[in-house]
């Protein structure tokens, strides 16, 4: 008895303690959208603190073909940081080197058919700039063409000629499958995926998830890690400083835990969804 009695008065004693911190700022509500108000007055406090990234935030602003990749979510900025390690070889860098001068040739090429410079990286991912490549499918050159394809685009393909072995023609080839496929998705990191697994290929994958974003769609290793291959072999001859940053993992760690506080709930969201959460925040 004498404990229930107990009991009963420590609930008494809790109920005005915490009407007593609570009552300052819901005391005066008028209307129920004025608790949100009161809320955000109580849990000013909480929710204060700007946080600060521990890196200089340029260190973020990587794109493709003029649009950003989203680095602020985790498996972007790992699947970036494995890309960036993979293409750091010495020995890549001395063929990226190398290439300074074919790249040229395509570089220009691209601009008279009105296409994104970051284009012309595709071949040193696709063959290493090794004009006679050949995949086990049956691709083959610069661009990694395959037969049926190169013949399509104009490209003599036969026993005795194979233009995909030619900088300047399979080029222009492959400059006008770039364009037709951006104008079927619509989106430069889906054009470069289309070009890498085929458009029949990625586009069932798109109608199937349900997905038109390269960077959320689930597709097969290779093809998942393309654009990031690209981007990686362009920052490695443009920027080099910030891709030795990027292969190191404790960067990647500590962009990827800024995120991670960046997108936890604030108090007041919590107490939004919970009021209760307001009374465990004052003392």
């Amino acid at each position: 008895m004498l404990r229930y009695a107990a009991l009963v008065l420590f609930s008494v004693l809790l109920t005005g303690y915490i009407s007593k911190h609570t009552n300052k700022n819901l005391g005066k509500i008028g209307h129920p959208n004025d608790v949100h108000t009161a809320i955000d007055s109580t849990l000013s406090e909480s929710d204060s603190t700007i946080l600060e990234p521990a890196f200089d935030p340029a260190l973020l602003e990587i794109d493709f073909c003029g649009d950003p990749l989203p680095l602020n979510e985790p498996h972007v900025a790992r699947r970036y940081h494995n890309a960036v390690k993979q293409f750091s070889h010495p020995a890549y860098k001395e063929n990226l080197t190398l290439a300074k001068a074919d790249l040229k040739v395509i570089a220009k090429i691209l601009k008279q058919h009105h296409l994104p410079a970051d284009l012309m990286y595709i071949p040193l991912v696709e063959s290493n700039f090794n004009p006679i490549a050949v995949s086990p499918r049956g691709a083959v050159g610069y661009w990694q063409l395959m037969p049926q394809t190169a013949i399509a685009l104009g490209l003599r393909v036969d026993d005795i000629t194979d233009e995909r072995t030619d900088l300047v023609k399979s080029t222009h080839a492959a400059a006008k499958y770039l364009k037709w496929l951006y104008s079927e998705l619509g989106d430069w990191t889906l054009a470069a995926a289309a070009y890498n697994a085929g458009p029949g290929k990625l586009i069932r994958q798109m109608e199937a998830q349900k997905k038109n974003n390269f960077y959320q769609l689930r597709l097969s290793t290779e093809t998942g890690r393309y654009v990031y291959k690209i981007v990686a072999v362009k920052e490695l001859m443009n920027a080099p400083s910030r891709v030795s940053t990027w292969a190191n993992e404790q960067f990647v760690a500590s962009v990827t835990e800024y995120h991670r506080l960046q997108t936890k709930p604030s108090v007041s969201e919590l107490v939004l969804k919970q009021p209760s959460v307001a009374l465990s925040t004052r003392d």
